[in-house]
């Protein structure tokens, strides 16, 4: 049985980078920070059962390409970024305070500029009680 709000690391230890796969309740899961190859993102959804329906973006990232766009081709799975990223592919642009039902958890977007002027964390919520948090970077 998987528990919304368990987060599964993916090191890359090359990139120096590490993304997520957050566990989201009923089978679904989100991917943060995703390197460009998903394989890993894949496979691991794969191996607990999951269905990967987000990719969330802290960041543009300067350092590597991301695999959102990717992981929503492959999977169907809706990408969620920062607003004034002003992306030129599709995602659901989010701002400081904006809040997400994804499964069984809530997502709320915190813009901590900083690393990039665009930069969000997300906090996870379950049950109204902080899970996880994702600063990216």
């Amino acid at each position: 049985m998987h528990s919304p709000g368990t987060v599964h690391a993916l090191p890359d230890e090359a990139l120096g980078n590490t993304s997520y796969v957050v566990e989201l309740g009923g089978g679904l899961a989100a991917s943060v920070d995703p390197r460009r190859d998903v394989d890993g993102h894949l496979e691991l959804a794969d191996r607990l059962g999951l269905r990967l329906i987000a990719g969330l973006e802290t960041h543009l990232h300067a350092d590597f390409v991301s695999g959102s766009r990717e992981l929503a081709e492959r999977t169907g799975a809706d990408v969620y970024a920062a607003r004034d990223a002003f992306l030129e592919y599709g995602h659901h642009g989010l701002a400081d305070g904006d809040e997400l039902a994804l499964g069984d958890v809530v997502v709320d977007a915190w813009g901590t500029p900083g690393h990039t002027p665009e930069h969000l964390s997300y906090l996870v919520l379950v049950d109204g009680s902080p899970a996880a948090v994702f600063s990216g970077g």
